[in-house]
């Protein structure tokens, strides 16, 4: 990031091993792995509930870095607010942007479901537990909002707040949107004739887009394939993520089970009902932030979801809110809007988080001799009742 407020570090873990892969075999496993990118303010003045660490997931064949404008709206609107962030971190999924690139040595990446980057996301946090300062927040955009979603749930202490853009989450029908999405990548076009070309057509298809996402779009979203000899204005460029990569995010390569490449069975990803169905059971509070012509989170989608949260016993925040003149690619088409409405739902936000943290202060204080008898306490208590 040129000029950035934040220094960037990049990191490459091994992916969580329990995941098939098309080159593996019993004897020759393969190890995925997984670019990470960590941001850390180059001013900081945060201290306590002041600062926060962000975890976030990326939209289905969208570069991690396009959401960079975002990150940098975002931490001047905090500011502002007497708020800060501590550290920013994502990751590309293992078959997509630079960890597909990482991974091409092994072949395709054929059984990608989208929980396997829950679990690659749950390892990141373990590896850089130290570097990861509560309070945390969540923010996923499309498919990354049903990824945070499903990680919430299943790790209900590690999140303060989860912060939903756009989500890919919903009931079955839902998925049938995955269709439309699937005939688009099938006939998109993944290469031009030189760099120009290639920066022209970006710049027609994403007109909407922000300047400065357009940009890292260029630099990260398209490769060159150089060759001996070409000129610059002659090497062919192509997609980083061609069309089988985008279109495993939608639909589940059924090849790899039954070898039908010829009459395949449609099968959408689950992850969209899987992020759906953990709206009854998340425990950190909920922002869904939408754009509001948004095609992809039409009324009765975002009507499905609060009536799941109905289902929610955990007496959690939540709240929907709006990004005017933006569609699913909110934070791309208006970052400094998107900044804003995050920082004003983390503002409101910290009072709470305050609260929660002296819920435990009694027993966190307390010895272990203090803590042993609270226990015998509490267990004659519940006999006494349960008699």
């Amino acid at each position: 990031m040129t000029n950035s407020a934040f220094r960037v570090t990049e990191h490459v873990l091994p992916c969580y091993r329990a995941r098939r892969c098309a080159a593996e075999s019993e004897a020759t496993p393969v190890s995925v792995s997984l670019a990470v990118k960590q941001y850390v303010p180059v001013e900081s003045h945060v201290s306590g509930q002041a600062g926060i660490t962000i975890i976030a997931a990326h939209a289905n064949a969208c570069p991690k870095e396009l959401y960079e404008p975002l990150w940098e709206a975002l931490a001047k609107s905090l500011h502002t607010r007497g708020l800060g962030i501590r550290a920013i971190w994502i990751a590309d999924v293992a078959h997509q942007n630079r960890s597909g690139i990482l991974n091409e040595e092994h072949g395709l990446l054929t059984n990608v479901r989208w929980n396997d980057h829950v679990r690659d996301m749950i390892r990141m946090i373990d590896h850089f537990h130290d570097g990861m300062v509560k309070p945390i927040v969540a923010i996923g955009h499309s498919m990354g909002g049903s990824q945070v979603l499903s990680l919430a749930a299943a790790c209900p202490d590690i999140f303060s707040s989860v912060i939903l853009l756009d989500p890919a989450i919903g009931p079955v029908w839902a998925a049938e949107g995955c269709l439309l999405l699937a005939r688009r990548t099938l006939t998109r076009i993944v290469e031009w004739e030189s760099p120009q070309k290639a920066k022209d057509a970006a710049r027609k298809s994403f007109r909407t887009w922000d300047a400065a996402v357009l940009s890292r779009y260029e630099a990260y979203g398209l490769v060159e394939e150089t060759s001996a000899g070409s000129s610059a204005e002659s090497r062919t460029v192509k997609l980083v993520n061609g069309r089988y990569r985008e279109l495993i995010g939608f639909l589940q390569p059924q090849f790899i089970d039954d070898g039908d490449v010829t009459s395949p069975e449609i099968k959408y990803q689950r992850g969209c009902y899987t992020g759906y169905n953990a709206l009854e059971s998340i425990e950190s509070n909920l922002l869904f932030l939408c754009g509001a012509n948004s095609p992809a989170t039409p009324e009765r989608l975002r009507q499905n979801w609060f009536e799941k949260l109905a289902g929610n016993d955990n007496n959690i925040r939540t709240a929907a809110r709006f990004v005017p003149d933006t569609g699913h690619f909110l934070p791309f088409e208006a970052p400094h809007d998107c900044g804003e409405a995050i920082a004003d739902w983390v503002a409101e936000e910290t009072t709470s988080w305050a609260a929660r943290e002296k819920q435990g202060m009694p027993i966190a204080s307390k010895g272990k001799s203090e803590k042993e008898s609270m226990s015998d306490a509490w267990m004659v208590a519940v006999k006494a009742k349960l008699s």
